[in-house]
């Protein structure tokens, strides 16, 4: 029994991604701490606030990669990069993920409505985006910008479901979060370039090819390590904060000079490591701060 748990597991990992959460959480959570710091003065939300903002976000991550799976089964099958996930193999059937899909989206729309009214207004938004990413690409090298519009709303989300209103420091750190998740996917994508061109797939590396990517991601990355610098202007935010900003930014323009000549798999997986240390860089950076300011 308990071997067939695991197994099951790990096929809704691979569904899932499981490890990507590490992208979204924690700007999801700073934007909670942050606001939480400029209305009370301290930092941790109410326990039942950060329930319902790390279910709202692993929820809306489930049901966002799910459906990926779910549309792309048929161009995942003649990618060598992905022709052995588990829906392609049919280890797990669609019926199952579409079931998986709706359990996800209630538990996301509910999280919204246990915080608060706002919240909930909201929700249909970056579940949309969740749903129409996967499809994007077929139309559109905008694509990138749109998985940067669902991570938009993770410090936002997180800020609204504290403050109960969508002020303007959440709009500037999700639009530095914006620009940074879709820098990164642009790098990402450089691994499937031949084969977008093959299938008639849309991206900006198909778009401008490999060096026009780099180009155009860096200076995406420049416009969030410039927002980010920017905040404090707008935020109760010191010099702890700015020290983490500028830390960010050397692992950003490091990572984009280290895998400059570096071929692409190895481009992606450092990209991946590298962007996983700035997430929760940036949270532990502005938790330090906070906690100094109280």
């Amino acid at each position: 029994m308990l071997k067939i748990i695991n197994e099951r597991l790990k096929i809704y990992s691979e569904l899932t991604l499981f490890p990507f959460v590490i992208f979204t959480l924690p700007f999801a959570l700073t934007g909670a701490m942050l606001a939480q710091f400029t209305l009370k003065g301290n930092i941790i939300p109410k326990p039942e606030n950060i329930f319902w903002i790390i279910l709202a976000t692993f929820s809306a991550r489930n049901a966002g990669m799910a459906a990926n799976r779910l549309i792309d089964k048929d161009i995942d099958a003649r990618n060598p990069r992905t022709c052995d996930r588990a829906m392609v193999k049919g280890v797990i059937k669609e019926k199952e993920v579409i079931i998986f899909i709706i359990i996800s989206i209630v538990l996301f729309i509910l999280s919204a409505w246990m915080l608060n009214p706002l919240c909930l207004y909201i929700a249909p938004i970056p579940l949309l985006l969740l749903l129409l990413y996967p499809a994007a690409k077929r139309y559109t090298w905008l694509n990138h910008f749109v998985l940067g519009s669902v991570l938009f709303f993770a410090p936002v989300g997180g800020w609204i479901a504290v403050k109960g209103s969508w002020d303007f420091p959440a709009t500037i750190l999700g639009t530095a979060v914006f620009f940074w998740t879709s820098g990164f996917d642009i790098i990402y994508d450089r691994e499937d370039i031949d084969f977008y061109r093959k299938e008639k797939l849309h991206s900006i590396p198909q778009l401008l090819g490999e060096d026009g990517s780099r180009i155009l991601s860096l200076v995406l990355h420049f416009i969030t390590i410039f927002l980010l610098a920017w905040l404090p202007k707008i935020a109760p935010l010191g010099n702890i904060y700015s020290i983490g900003v500028a830390v960010i930014a050397i692992l950003i323009i490091f990572c984009h000079i280290f895998t400059y000549k570096t071929e692409v798999l190895r481009t992606n997986k450092t990209f991946f490591w590298v962007n996983s240390l700035v997430s929760i860089g940036f949270f532990s950076f502005m938790l330090m701060d906070l906690i100094g300011g109280k």
